[in-house]
């Protein structure tokens, strides 16, 4: 599954598929100064595992924070205050900011496994692909 749900999820990402209702409109206005971004973050959970900040339509940011040990959590801030906003589990399962440290783990042990997979079966079909040319040359003689 791990070697599957890896190109899965990347495939998901480039299609906008999020398994997630879209989030009502953003407030209408300027963007929030980024200073008015990072004081509400701070507020809610320090600004240790604040991953982005990224403006959006209207008077709001998205920010996503990883807090230790946990999942990404994507905000929309707003004048009002954060807004947390469905989970986009296609990314965090492509991205491995699930579970903490082990969705990292996972996911280097599944690009690993995706590199060594690759290299066994291109190296097979060279050494099969030399095997035939030397039987070719074999039999013309």
């Amino acid at each position: 599954p791990l070697l599957v749900g890896s190109p899965l999820t990347g495939l998901a990402l480039a299609w906008g598929i999020t398994l997630a209702a879209p989030p009502p409109a953003a407030p209408p206005g300027p963007p929030l100064p980024v200073r008015e971004v990072l004081r509400q973050l701070d507020q809610r959970h320090g600004l240790d595992g604040l991953d982005w900040v990224r403006p959006v339509g209207g008077g709001a940011r998205l920010a996503r924070v990883t807090p230790p040990g946990g999942t990404a959590i994507v905000y929309r801030v707003t004048p009002s205050g954060l807004e947390k906003l469905p989970a986009n589990w296609p990314r965090i399962l492509h991205e491995g900011t699930w579970g903490g440290a082990w969705g990292g783990v996972a996911n280097i042990a599944t690009a690993l496994a995706l590199l060594m997979l690759g290299v066994s079966g291109v190296w097979l079909w060279w050494r099969r692909r030399r095997m035939r040319a030397a039987l070719l040359r074999a039999r013309a003689a």
